[in-house]
C-alpha cells in the first residue's frame, strides 16, 4: 500500500503531466489554426503534401534557371 508521501508524489507528477498535456494541446491548436490562416491547410498531412509540391516546383525552377545562369556567367562573368 502506498504511503501518503508516495501518493502525494504521484499526485504531483500526475498534475504536472496534465498541465504539460494541456499546454501541448493548446500549442497544437494554435499551430493548426496558424496553418489554416496562413497557408489555408487543414492538417499536417495537407502541409506535407504541399511541401512536396513546392519542392518539385523548386527543382523544376532550378533546372530551368541553371542554363540561363550559365549563359549569363559566360556573357558577363568577367565583368563582375
Amino acid at each position: 500500500m502506498a504511503t501518503v508521501e508516495e501518493w502525494q508524489t504521484l499526485n504531483k507528477a500526475l498534475e504536472d503531466a496534465e498541465r504539460r498535456k494541456s499546454k501541448t494541446e493548446g500549442a497544437l491548436e494554435q499551430l493548426l489554426a496558424r496553418l489554416k490562416s496562413e497557408f489555408d491547410l487543414g492538417s499536417p498531412k495537407e502541409a506535407e503534401e504541399r511541401i512536396k509540391e513546392l519542392e518539385k516546383e523548386e527543382q523544376k525552377m532550378e533546372r530551368e534557371l541553371k542554363p540561363k545562369m550559365e549563359h549569363f556567367m559566360k556573357m558577363y562573368g568577367d565583368r563582375m
